[in-house]
């Protein structure tokens, strides 16, 4: 743009804060040796570990953020007092949804399922499937049939593992794709495999029709989006 130059030179100055890593190298280690050697933070040198709780970093996963507290305590040795280290992917909503705040564009989310209605909806679904994999057991094994746990106290406790895992692997932005193969054919495997995939079946079909049917969404999904 013509004017006093601001604007152009502009560009060079926030070249100056990007950087990256190549193809390759491990992220968070390159990213603990850039902090380390005074590389990450402009105008910032570390004299000390004592300095590093003047850094905040912000990563994607709570996962990405312990491995690297871990790839630091490797690298200097010891105990030390780390950067403050926080998981985008996994705090609470800071945006006001459905507002214009500072230029960003106003978007409409499906409301957040509520905690103690997410578990009690996923509860009965795992009593339904259990009572439907007792049903095929019978008809498929007869009195030698798989024993499952299916008290409610059981099913709720299987509703808040597959809950946790269901949050997991949306914020990891993975797909439940490719579950069948996960597990090689093999008679010592096929029957438990069997079971696990009937039961993750909840996740990948069932719990998507009952959040559609209410028009909510998962807290992972929600902050994701």
């Amino acid at each position: 743009m013509a004017g006093d130059g601001t604007q152009r030179d502009r560009p060079s100055s926030l070249a100056a804060n990007v950087l990256n890593v190549p193809p390759g190298v491990p992220f968070l280690p390159a990213l603990a040796d850039a902090l380390l050697e005074g590389r990450l933070v402009p105008g910032w040198e570390m004299r000390s570990p004592m300095d590093l709780p003047q850094v905040t970093i912000f990563l994607p996963t709570r996962r990405a953020a312990r491995h690297l507290a871990e790839v630091l305590r490797a690298r200097i040795g010891g105990t030390v007092l780390l950067p403050s280290i926080r998981p985008l992917g996994d705090v609470q909503d800071d945006l006001a949804i459905g507002a214009d705040t500072d230029g960003l564009q106003s978007f409409e989310l499906d409301p957040v399922m509520p905690t103690m209605e997410r578990r009690l909806l996923l509860t009965e679904l795992v009593l339904k499937w259990r009572r439907a994999q007792h049903r095929t057991e019978l008809a498929e094994k007869g009195e030698g049939a798989l024993s499952i746990p299916s008290s409610p106290a059981d099913a709720a406790g299987l509703a808040a593992d597959l809950a946790a895992l269901m949050d997991q692997v949306a914020t990891e932005e993975v797909s439940w794709d490719g579950l069948g193969g996960l597990v090689p054919d093999s008679d010592e495997f096929t029957q438990w495999w069997d079971i696990t995939t009937r039961f993750l079946s909840i996740a990948v079909t069932a719990w998507p029709n009952v959040l559609a049917a209410r028009g909510m969404t998962d807290p992972a999904d929600h902050r994701r989006a």
